[in-house]
């Protein structure tokens, strides 16, 4: 391990050394430890690598990324961004082990509004399994917004507001995702650093995400709080193709591990 990645979730990198997410050790492994129905798998790791691999090459010490989504210090040079993660428990998982203990972020901010931050300034923007929780409502006046439900995951799922929700789902997709693309544009993209001539011409900002597949299971049953569902074959027409006016694709469903897909552009 170089001095680079050192301390640096090191327990990741026994799995995937240097964080990079496509290529385990050993190299004999990857249809185990990436492959979601193996029970041996490694895919938690995998996707906390793919985080890590783009942030240790597109941030520094003074020159943060934002994770959204995500609490404080799972990204390293992030500023990591939640609606919810004030210090006290998540009030979306009443009852379980993901509200039992306070959550910090290090800005409060929903991450369908980021007027906080200006334009044009981060190196990165990463969400890894945040995106399908986008609130888009505000975008999407249109369509019915998402109901505020609380409890347990049984409990919400069972709520006969979220029932009705879902069985509208897809009457309202159409306006969901282009609230999303919307989202994207305004907010996610709009933070990302364009290219710039300096000593040296930089390279623009970076958007990676890592999104559940529903291609291999049921994204809104997994998480009451899930508000969209993609595969890894329609993200592309219903999202993605919709930014490459201001973005160009360098990676896509890269992952191959049952479970997620990923994207990786870089600001134009």
């Amino acid at each position: 391990m170089s001095e680079f990645y050192k301390d640096v979730h090191e327990d990741v990198q026994r799995i995937f050394p240097e964080f990079n997410y496509l290529q385990p050790s050993p190299p004999g492994m990857r249809d185990v430890y990436c492959d979601m129905s193996h029970p041996k798998n490694r895919v938690g790791d995998q996707q906390r690598a793919f985080s890590c691999f783009w942030a240790m090459r597109s941030c520094n010490s003074l020159d943060l990324g934002l994770d959204l989504g995500s609490t404080r210090g799972l990204t390293p040079y992030c500023i990591h961004v939640d609606r919810y993660a004030d210090g006290g428990a998540n009030p979306l998982y009443v009852g379980e082990v993901a509200g039992r203990d306070p959550v910090w972020a290090d800005v409060v901010c929903d991450m369908a509004d980021l007027s906080v931050f200006p334009s044009g300034c981060f190196p990165l923007v990463m969400s890894n399994h945040s995106l399908e929780h986008a609130d888009v409502t505000r975008l999407a006046p249109e369509a019915p917004p998402f109901p505020a439900v609380v409890g347990t995951h049984e409990e919400r799922h069972k709520d006969p507001r979220l029932v009705a929700w879902l069985a509208e789902y897809s009457k309202w997709r159409d306006a969901y995702d282009a609230g999303v693309v919307r989202m994207l544009r305004e907010q996610w993209v709009r933070v990302l650093r364009r290219p710039i001539q300096r000593h040296r011409m930089e390279p623009g900002g970076v958007l990676a995400l890592c999104v559940p597949d529903g291609a291999y299971f049921d994204v809104f049953a997994s998480d009451p709080d899930h508000k969209h569902s993609w595969t890894h074959d329609d993200f592309r027409p219903r999202v993605l193709d919709k930014l490459l006016d201001l973005v160009e694709v360098l990676e896509y469903d890269t992952l191959k591990n049952n479970f997620s897909f990923n994207v990786v552009a870089r600001r134009k």
